[in-house]
């Protein structure tokens, strides 16, 4: 698995990300928007990007990318 496979295939995605990653409200809504399916059918990110994404919600959801 590659280690910047979001920022190769989905770079658009990578800056949103670090632009607001310390906006709580909005980064916890493009994490929710990323990897929930609320139209249904929607095919999805590929495997190694997926997985990216859910490591990146982890740690911004266990604190510690707000700590300094």
């Amino acid at each position: 698995m590659s280690a910047n496979a979001l920022a190769t295939q989905y770079p658009r995605i990578a800056n949103v990300l670090a632009t607001q990653w310390t906006d709580r409200q909005a980064s916890a809504r493009y994490f929710d928007d990323l990897l929930c399916d609320r139209r249904g059918g929607r095919q999805g990110f590929p495997p190694a990007v997926h997985d990216e994404l859910v490591k990146l919600r982890d740690y911004w959801y266990s604190g510690h990318a707000f700590e300094r």
